[in-house]
């Protein structure tokens, strides 16, 4: 099959199965937060293609844009472009502010500024520095942390297999095996299930502490 078609298929399969789920976040607009929409559809584009993994990466470079650019909002919130020198002026010096700041330092600013709730804060210091830090740093321990140390499976012959099939027995020699769930390719299975059972509720999660951060910013 030509694998155009094939990608095709795959794509529209995956939109009638999972747009439903995401199709609230897709309608809402943000407005203080407008500039986060092209990158708030490329996580909302992965989570309905089941890019799980990519989506959670996304979202990880999502929550510190946010947590920067609340700061940056709020101390320009009455400056405005028809006063270009002033607002240029203010940028530049915010943007060295708070540009090569860390997760840490962002979250403490805007806890400090009222930004963001103590629970938010807490979520994203523990959750959302969990999976900031284990997929950056492609740290497995850490991604499949609550999956079992080990793995075990049964292990068979192939050759034996389809011999027995041409005779018509189906009564294989097999013989169990235990091996670290830590070997690559049992670790990219469990990643895998994992990324596909927290990425969308990981974004869930940051686009309403988002949305609360917009609230703030207009009623601060």
């Amino acid at each position: 099959m030509d694998p155009k078609e094939v990608l095709k298929k795959y794509a529209e399969i995956r939109f009638d199965k999972n747009f439903s789920k995401v199709e609230k976040l897709y309608n809402h607009d943000l407005s203080y937060m407008s500039s986060l929409t092209f990158i708030k559809f490329e996580i909302l584009n992965c989570l309905i293609l089941e890019f799980n993994n990519a989506s959670i990466t996304l979202t990880n470079h999502f929550v510190e844009r946010m947590l920067k650019l609340s700061l940056i909002l709020l101390e320009t919130k009455n400056i405005t472009l028809s006063e270009p020198d002033k607002y240029s002026k203010k940028v530049n010096h915010l943007h060295q502010q708070y540009d090569h700041l860390y997760l840490h330092e962002t979250l403490n600013h805007n806890k400090k500024k009222k930004l963001i709730s103590e629970e938010e804060y807490k979520f994203l210091s523990n959750d959302g520095k969990m999976f900031r830090d284990s997929y950056s740093h492609a740290q497995i321990g850490k991604i499949n942390i609550k999956q079992p140390n080990n793995f075990s499976g049964q292990m068979f012959s192939i050759s034996d297999v389809k011999k027995k099939l041409t005779k018509g027995e189906s009564n294989f020699t097999t013989r169990k095996i235990e091996i670290p769930s830590i070997s690559p390719s049992v670790a990219q299975l469990y990643q895998n299930i994992s990324a596909e059972k927290n990425a969308l509720i990981y974004f869930t999660k940051v686009y309403e502490i988002l949305i609360n951060i917009e609230k703030r910013l207009e009623e601060i």
